[in-house]
């Protein structure tokens, strides 16, 4: 029998918004995502849906119906081709079917200002999606580099990114001029187009954080959140973040109900 709860879905109390998450090749025939990421979208209110690909750039558009953001997640090295480079000595294990997937979904959500969150991987995904630059490898092409490639547990903070007054990062961070951060990527954004600006920088200069200028909500992290979220309350504010903007673009169908149907 249904009860009277039924009557309350869409609410915060009943629903929960949906999430798609891409997912990577583990070896050549499993699909992977870190738990991590899910636990902590779900702190913040929303459901990760897994997708796999390959994936046309219609299906990709399709597939984000009823979805209300996309989470692009940690992981290989992006494939050159999409920079239009030839392979660094220093490039490591790209994944051809992510790559293709994840460049399609970003495609379309951000000709629909779906809120984009992008981390570690996704975060050079998104930069070098808009036309941004990226180094290969850190260490060979960019002199000065502290390590980025840190050897302490994914939880240690190992150094601290300095955030931009004014952006919407600062604001996240609740206006705070220096968080500190893990790193755990040899990859990084060299530069970004017009209509994107960075909000968080590492003591040698890299750019460890960027957003898009104007209302759509995307934002690209070097770090890892997900896996400081249960030890640093201030962490889980970017996860906040990006689910309030969800909440605010969610179109139809973008809301999974809870209520009791017994």
């Amino acid at each position: 029998m249904t009860t009277e709860r039924t009557k309350e879905v869409g609410t915060p109390m009943d629903a929960r918004l949906r999430i798609l998450v891409p997912m990577g090749l583990e070896g050549t025939e499993r699909f992977l995502v870190t738990q991590t990421y899910t636990r902590a979208l779900l702190r913040a209110g929303a459901l990760a849906y897994m997708v796999g690909g390959p994936l046309d750039d219609a299906d990709a558009a399709l597939a984000l119906d009823g979805f209300a953001g996309l989470l692009l997640t940690g992981g290989g090295d992006l494939a050159p081709r999409y920079l239009g480079e030839a392979p660094h000595p220093g490039l490591g294990s790209v994944d051809p079917p992510r790559d293709a997937l994840e460049w399609a979904l970003l495609g379309a959500a951000l000709t629909r200002g779906m809120p984009v969150l992008g981390i570690c991987r996704g975060c050079q995904m998104l930069a070098a999606r808009v036309g941004g630059e990226l180094y290969q490898d850190i260490p060979a092409q960019m002199a000065g580099a502290i390590q980025h490639v840190q050897r302490a547990p994914r939880n240690h903070e190992s150094h601290a990114v300095t955030l931009a007054a004014g952006s919407l990062g600062h604001s996240v961070y609740e206006g705070r001029d220096e968080v500190w951060v893990n790193s755990f990527h040899h990859q990084g954004v060299r530069a970004l187009p017009p209509g994107w600006r960075v909000f968080a920088t590492a003591p040698d200069g890299l750019i460890e954080g960027f957003e898009r200028d104007g209302a759509a909500f995307a934002v690209g992290v070097q770090w890892h959140p997900e896996a400081l979220v249960d030890d640093d309350p201030l962490q889980r504010r970017l996860f906040d973040a990006f689910v309030a903007a969800a909440r605010a673009y969610a179109p139809a169908g973008a809301y999974a109900s809870v209520a009791d149907t017994n």
